[in-house]
């Protein structure tokens, strides 16, 4: 994979872990101090050096860059430095491998820190940085590698930079503002009543007949009850079997429809609610030339209209 340089943003960048420090040795001229770097060893087995990078007061220093499997106590640098207190500041770069996870593979983990150094005359100040695992980070890859630098005193530290082929940085969210306080609740109403909905179930009829039997005034019974405590208005429409001329059928489709208008009149139901059409045979529910069908066929149905 190509290694691609993108700045990854503080949300996403790896946390770094850096404590810094001084370490005396031997002495030397009273009026010298020397600086050792040494570098690992690493917890970082899935990773790959790409760079080393480290400024003394704002000079680079010229620093070896360990190979693989190089000796962590041999230093990467050493030289002289005047007594008194020096910033140092050091930089590695490391490359994702296929040992990590195979989307990190090519992606590059750049972790720096910088501290105070106090040399002393006569002292060794030897400084000494690895990269660590974070054990527990497991999908979170970003955060898995930190930068730590040994010894103590230290005076700060600086954010990994990991730069790869991520996403962009998440935009920062300011804290949404206080809510104002809300208005009071006004006093609840009743919700208006949902007009009742009547549905007449069919009422049928014997062949050529428009009288009403049982069954069919049971039905009316339910709906002009219904119709009661509404203020609908009703179509009843009357129809035919398949039997019989249209305007024959035409006919006893209204005298049906008449049928159990009167019927609901009588039931309480006031006479300008109800109005009557007659279909006749020409819109059946079923063709089958059956004694089932044709009864289906001879019926009422009511429409509401609002």
């Amino acid at each position: 994979m190509r290694p691609c340089q993108l700045r990854v943003g503080r949300a996403q960048a790896v946390t770094l872990a850096a404590t810094l420090g001084l370490l005396a040795s031997h002495a030397l001229a009273a009026e010298e101090a020397t600086l050792e770097l040494f570098h690992g060893p690493n917890e970082a087995t899935g990773l790959v050096l790409q760079g080393l990078r480290a400024e003394l007061d704002g000079k680079e220093l010229a620093v070896k860059v360990p190979s693989a499997g190089a000796d962590p106590e041999v230093p990467i640098y050493r030289g002289t430095i005047a007594p008194g207190v020096h910033n140092l500041q050091v930089e590695v770069d490391y490359a994702g491998g296929p040992s990590v996870f195979s989307y990190v593979e090519g992606y590059h983990f750049r972790m720096h820190g910088q501290l105070e150094v106090k040399a002393g005359p006569g002292e060794v100040v030897s400084v000494q940085s690895r990269v660590r695992s974070r054990s527990d980070m497991t999908v979170q890859w970003q955060d898995r590698y930190y930068l730590s630098l040994s010894g103590a005193p230290r005076r700060a530290t600086e954010p990994l930079e990991a730069q790869a082929p991520a996403p962009p940085p998440p935009v920062a969210v300011s804290p949404p503002p206080a809510p104002a306080a809300a208005p009071p609740l006004p006093a609840p109403t009743e919700a208006p009543d949902t007009p009742a909905r009547c549905v007449l179930d069919p009422v049928h009829f014997a062949f050529r007949k428009a009288r009403l039997d049982a069954e069919a005034t049971a039905a009316l019974d339910r709906y002009a009850e219904c119709l009661s405590g509404t203020r609908t208005s009703v179509l009843l429409e009357g129809y035919c079997d398949q039997r019989g001329g249209a305007e024959y059928n035409l006919r006893l489709g209204e005298r049906r429809a008449a049928a159990t208008a009167q019927y609901l009149r009588q039931k309480g139901v006031d006479s300008r609610r109800i109005s009557v059409r007659s279909f006749g045979k020409s819109k059946p529910l079923c063709t089958e030339a059956s004694e089932d069908c044709y009864a289906r066929n001879r019926r009422v149905e009511a429409v509401s209209e609002r």
